[in-house]
């Protein structure tokens, strides 16, 4: 049966499967807040909640979203074309050196996190400060757990594997409402960052199974003097300085909202979280073309082809809109 499901997907298909399943993971998302917004309200609670995704986002924006967003898939595209064996080592690194960076992270915020959050949150109080240590290292593993799907995400697309890529969003906003409904009586607005927990593993839990279809395969790797890793770093500071920020952008939200008012800080998510609703509808056939489209340009961006890719961005963009 995985066979039929974990597969390549021709652009045709994959438009319509990412399309479909971003739309289905914002009405999931729309649910998700639901259901916490039923159990735990626009209240103290949910602001330790919100609050304590920041280190684990910081964390994972710093040394994967920028390199994902930026720098891992044209550079693993090169070598793909030109190398396979290469291009398995460089994606080898990529896992190896990036997870081993976050844990060592993690480890250090673990025990240095009632000095962190009491830096941070210096205005709430301190049973407050305690909830957000506590529901923070909680969370922790996320950040490691994301850092492996997010690769595992780009060298599937690099396969036009896009069954797992499109689904594990909606298996992560799953994993936070199944959490909150199994969990909550025994353990309160913690069964929400169980469910984080929950929801990651399952959202790199299925990319796994799809990999496995893939002739990549994993092997611990640390050549960090290797051209193509080096390329990598070179790319992803510009885009891992702009998450910085934005991360620290969010960080202020935070403080300035949990001093004003209670719940303050969870109306600020949930009206967040309802405005980007929008979005799958407003671009939904240029987000689609921006994820299943991106290997080949990738490759051929990369070698300075760009007579090649105006043509097949063209014959890609009339064969997506019929109209």
């Amino acid at each position: 049966m995985s066979e039929t499901i974990f597969k390549p997907v021709k652009i045709r298909g994959a438009t319509i499967l990412i399309t479909a399943t971003t739309i289905l993971s914002n009405l999931i998302g729309l649910a998700r807040d639901k259901v916490i917004a039923l159990h735990f309200g626009t209240s103290a609670t949910t602001d330790i909640y919100n609050a304590s995704f920041l280190i684990p986002d910081t964390l994972f924006n710093l040394f994967i979203a920028g390199a994902l967003a930026a720098a891992f898939m044209p550079v693993f595209s090169k070598y793909l074309q030109e190398d396979q064996k290469e291009a398995m080592k460089i994606a080898n690194i990529m896992a190896t050196v990036t997870s081993l960076a976050i844990l060592v992270l993690s480890i250090l915020a673990f025990i240095f996190m009632k000095n962190i959050i009491a830096i941070s949150f210096p205005n709430v109080s301190v049973d407050t400060q305690k909830s957000i240590v506590d529901m923070t290292k909680l969370m922790l593993p996320s950040a490691i757990i994301f850092a492996i799907s997010g690769i595992l995400g780009n060298i599937l697309m690099s396969y036009k594997h896009f069954t797992s890529y499109s689904i594990s969003p909606l298996l992560y906003n799953l994993g936070i409402i199944l959490g909150i409904l199994f969990l909550n009586k025994s353990t309160g607005i913690y069964s929400a960052a169980i469910g984080v927990l929950i929801g990651a593993i399952l959202h790199c839990l299925v990319r796994i199974l799809d990999v496995i279809k893939t002739p990549y395969s994993y092997k611990t790797t640390f050549e960090i003097f290797h051209p193509g890793f080096k390329k990598i770093i070179k790319l992803m500071i510009p885009r891992s300085l702009t998450l910085v920020v934005w991360q620290i952008n969010l960080y202020i939200f935070a403080v300035v909202r949990m001093s004003m008012i209670t719940g303050g800080l969870a109306a600020f998510y949930f009206a967040r979280n309802i405005q980007s609703l929008h979005h799958p509808f407003r671009d939904w056939r240029h987000n689609p073309f921006k994820t299943n489209s991106n290997p080949r340009p990738y490759r051929r961006t990369i070698q300075y082809e760009f007579g090649k890719l105006n043509i097949a961005s063209t014959l890609f963009l009339r064969h997506l809109n019929p109209f």
